[in-house]
């Protein structure tokens, strides 16, 4: 039975478990030694008075100076591409030949006008002018001048 025990402690004994045990020793024994005083401190209490705050102050900066490092942001220095070397040459362009546009021309207008004292031209003036006479084929202005239609 027992050794079925070890066989199975064997088994699920690893790495990790290891290191957490050695650690929990550690702090174990760090926890029993610092708390152990003498009974009878004598003479020694006053002697190297100086090195214990030297230590103290020695560890600080020690810390202080490892716990800057680690924690400082990381400074990277942008990209800043190739430096500039002289002129860069390029080809000239392509002469290309474009044509005109298409010209396109308004075609001409067309000017009709009925000959006077033709019903169109008397059906054009009487549509024009309200006050178009037809025998006379004048037309009274707002102005009040006698004017004959064209």
């Amino acid at each position: 039975m027992l050794e079925r025990g070890i066989a199975k402690l064997k088994w699920h004994w690893h790495i990790g478990s290891a290191v957490k045990l050695g650690l929990a020793l550690l702090m174990l024994a760090g926890t029993t030694l610092g708390t152990t005083t003498n009974a009878e401190a004598g003479k020694r209490w006053h002697r190297n008075g100086g090195a214990a705050a030297a230590a103290g102050i020695i560890g600080f900066a020690a810390g202080a100076i490892a716990g800057s490092a680690m924690a400082g942001p990381r400074y990277y220095e942008p990209y800043r591409g190739p430096r500039y070397n002289g002129p860069i040459y390029y080809a000239p362009p392509r002469v290309r030949y474009m044509a005109p546009p298409p010209v396109y021309y308004a075609p001409p207008r067309v000017h009709y006008r009925a000959a006077p004292g033709t019903p169109e031209w008397i059906a054009y003036c009487a549509r024009k002018y309200r006050s178009f006479n037809p025998r006379t084929g004048t037309y009274v202005t707002y102005g009040g001048k006698v004017r004959r239609c064209r």
